[in-house]
């Protein structure tokens, strides 16, 4: 498969209802791709149109477009398909990757982007009362599956995988102090429907970030920045050891969790952050009011 030879037959554009649903559906994803995602009024057009009709952009034409936001980068591309079967997804993923007439900008920065989306947006906390931001956050309700098909396999260290494109990027990149947001989430009063999606819970998004771990004993005492977050990893370890699991019930929450206290547990990490684990199971570490974002 390949970008040139696109299958638009997913496409139902015969069938009025067919048309009708993807219109309404438009209505809700329209706001999370412009605000959201910081989409311009050139990239909306050319987005509508791909998920509408399955009219694919002129990627040789907009190759001079230089915009972190561009148009249909790798996790629109996905999102927006109309099928949900992971091996014509992951076909349609990899002819994107490989393609000459793809930049690299945007397969990285649309994998980012949904990133951040299951990670920090899945973090925030949607109290009633405030500023509901949730409708333009960018929410997919099916982030597991996105995650597998837009990461790919765990096993090859760079995209693409087995190269075959000018280009290479580092597929860990995965922040290590993501730890914060995990430790947030679990301070949340309520879950609303972009808190459910969080990537926290998923087997696959853990071992990816922990793949992404630094490996350097230095990395807090070289670094000023660094030793300045020790507190902030000592407050999300000491919520994942304390966290009330029987109390919360089978959640997201919950399942994250699990995982992540038995990675900390038996994988290894670098010594000082093993330690601060350590002293926190052995209520060495005591923090105030735990539970306050």
């Amino acid at each position: 498969m390949n970008l040139q030879e696109f299958d638009a037959s997913y496409w139902k554009t015969d069938d009025k209802t067919w048309m009708a649903e993807r219109k309404a559906q438009w209505e809700t994803i329209e706001p999370r791709l412009k605000t959201g995602m910081n989409k311009t009024q050139r990239a909306m057009s050319i987005i509508k149109r791909y998920f509408l009709k399955g009219i694919m952009p002129d990627f040789e034409a907009l190759s001079d477009w230089k915009s972190d936001f561009r148009h249909l980068d790798l996790f629109c591309f996905i999102w927006l398909h109309p099928s949900r079967d992971r091996q014509v997804l992951k076909q349609l993923r990899d002819a994107y990757m490989h393609s000459p007439l793809v930049d690299k900008s945007d397969v990285w920065l649309g994998i980012g982007g949904f990133l951040r989306g299951g990670e920090i947006d899945a973090s925030i906390d949607f109290k009633k009362g405030k500023k509901d931001t949730s409708s333009w956050r960018r929410y997919t309700g099916e982030n597991e599956l996105l995650f597998d098909i837009l990461i790919g396999d765990l096993a090859e260290p760079a995209y693409p995988e087995k190269g075959g494109a000018s280009w290479s990027i580092n597929k860990y990149q995965a922040s290590f102090s993501i730890i914060f947001s995990m430790g947030k989430l679990l301070c949340n009063k309520e879950l609303n429907y972009i808190n459910q999606d969080c990537l926290f819970q998923f087997d696959n998004y853990l071992e990816y970030w922990y793949l992404s771990c630094p490996k350097d004993e230095s990395y807090f005492s070289s670094n000023k920045l660094h030793q300045r977050q020790v507190p902030y990893f000592e407050q999300a370890l000491y919520r994942i050891c304390h966290f009330d699991t029987e109390k919360e019930g089978n959640t997201c929450r919950t399942r994250f969790v699990h995982e992540m206290r038995e990675i900390l547990d038996e994988r290894e990490f670098i010594s000082e952050f093993k330690q601060i684990w350590t002293d926190v199971k052995a209520g060495k570490i005591i923090i105030e009011n735990p539970w306050v974002r």
